[in-house]
């Protein structure tokens, strides 16, 4: 038996199997992926960051000043990787956990596609998104396009020349609809933006949306620069 088995390596479950290690508990990761950090890796191609790198990083470990303020997919997937071959974290890849049951109080019996497993504690850190799911209108309709979620995009190229809607205006939805704006030459038209001003400047009646609440030099994602004459 096991001593403690976390589910799922993405920085949660690596950062929780490291201190623990630390401690000189017994840890071993589950991911059902073929690799550490396996949901991360498989993300868009352009993915950056939402967050800056001090708030993001793990324990004991900052990012590296060359991966500038937003860290991208792959920066973040190689920082991942360092940190679990740093703090020796033994990652046990291709297991899917379906399923998780007492033990009689002498712990828990996992039942895996690679068997059944049995730890005296469980940690799940699959993270709170990571089924997609498409809302019952995008689906089973006379549509004759595509329709395809934010799980299953990874550039502009299959786009380039072609009429986009992108619903969805949080971080993922913004994202993709920049990059395919910039990199796919056609129409691109994202639904439900963001509530947020615009900061072209005091001239035209803006301000700026960002904390640091200055115009030189603010790395805040959150200050944008429109066209003149932008209405807000």
């Amino acid at each position: 038996m096991d001593e403690v088995l976390v589910i799922g390596s993405g920085p949660a479950g690596l950062a929780t199997a490291a201190e623990l290690l630390r401690r000189g508990i017994p840890t071993t990761v589950l991911e059902r992926g073929d690799r550490a950090a396996a949901a991360w890796a498989g993300r868009y191609d352009g993915l950056r960051f939402n967050t800056s790198r001090w708030w993001s990083a793990l324990p004991g470990a900052p990012f590296p000043r060359a991966y500038g303020w937003f860290p991208t997919r792959d920066e973040y997937v190689d920082y991942l990787d360092g940190y679990a071959a740093r703090h020796h974290v033994p990652v046990r890849t291709g297991v899917a956990v379906e399923r998780i049951d007492p033990a009689g109080g002498r712990g828990w019996r996992l039942s895996t596609d690679a068997g059944p497993m049995a730890a005296r504690h469980v940690v799940v850190a699959t993270g709170i998104a990571n089924r997609p799911a498409l809302p019952g209108w995008a689906t089973g309709t006379t549509y004759r396009g595509s329709v395809v979620h934010s799980a299953d995009y990874r550039n502009p190229l299959p786009y380039r020349g072609r009429r986009v809607l992108v619903v969805g205006g949080g971080s993922s939805g913004m994202e993709i609809a920049a990059e395919l704006a910039r990199d796919a030459p056609g129409r691109c038209c994202c639904r439900c933006a963001p509530r947020r001003t615009c900061s072209c400047g005091p001239a035209a009646g803006c301000r700026p949306t960002c904390r640091c609440r200055s115009s030189s030099g603010c790395p805040c994602p959150w200050w944008t620069r429109c066209s003149p004459g932008c209405s807000g």
